[in-house]
C-alpha cells in the first residue's frame, strides 16, 4: 500500500500546477518571498497600466483640443474671407458709383463753364457745386441718373442759347 501510496502521490504532483509544485519545494520564508515579489510586479504592472492609460488620455486630450484649435482657426478664416468678400462687394460698386459721380461733376462744372453770361456762368458753378454737396436720403444711383437728366435739358438749352446767338449774329451781319 505505501508503493501504491507514493505513486499516488506522484500523480497528484503531476496534476498540479507548476506554481502549486514550486511552493511545495521552497519552504515557508521562501513562499512569502515570491508572494511579495509577485505583488510587487503586479503593482508595479499596474502602476504601469495606469501611467500608459494617463499618457494615452493626454494625447487623445491633446489631439483633441489640436482639432479644436484648427477647426476655430479655420472658422475665423473663412468669416475674416466672408467679411473681405462683402466688403469688396460693397466697395466695387461705391468706387464704380463714385467715378461716375465724379465724371458727372465735372461735366456738369465744364457745361456750366461754356455759359456766356459771366453771371449766368458763377450762378450755373454755385448751382453745380451745391447740388453736388447737398446730403438727402435719396439713393446714389437715383441723383446721378437725376443729374444726368438736369445735364442734358443744361446742354439742350446751352445749344439753343448758342444758336440763337449764332443766329442774331448772322442776321446783324446780312443787315
Amino acid at each position: 500500500e505505501a508503493i501504491r501510496n507514493t505513486s499516488h502521490t506522484r500523480k497528484s504532483d503531476q496534476d498540479k500546477k507548476p506554481e502549486e509544485k514550486e511552493k511545495l519545494r521552497m519552504g515557508k520564508g521562501q513562499q512569502k518571498e515570491a508572494e511579495n515579489e509577485a505583488k510587487s510586479k503586479l503593482k508595479e504592472a499596474q502602476k504601469l497600466a495606469k501611467e500608459e492609460k494617463k499618457r494615452v488620455e493626454a494625447a487623445e486630450k491633446a489631439r483633441i483640443k489640436s482639432e479644436r484649435a484648427e477647426a476655430r482657426k479655420k472658422e475665423r478664416e473663412e468669416r475674416n474671407f466672408e467679411k473681405k468678400r462683402k466688403k469688396l462687394e460693397i466697395e466695387l460698386p461705391r468706387i464704380a458709383v463714385q467715378t461716375s459721380v465724379t465724371r458727372l461733376y465735372k461735366r456738369c462744372l465744364q457745361a456750366a463753364r461754356r455759359c456766356t453770361d459771366e453771371g449766368w456762368k458763377k450762378t450755373m458753378r454755385g448751382y453745380v457745386r451745391s447740388s453736388f454737396r447737398e446730403q438727402t436720403n435719396t439713393p446714389v444711383p437715383l441723383k446721378v441718373a437725376q443729374a444726368e437728366a438736369e445735364l442734358k435739358d443744361f446742354e439742350e438749352l446751352l445749344e439753343r442759347v448758342k444758336m440763337e446767338k449764332a443766329a442774331k449774329a448772322e442776321q446783324r451781319r446780312n443787315w
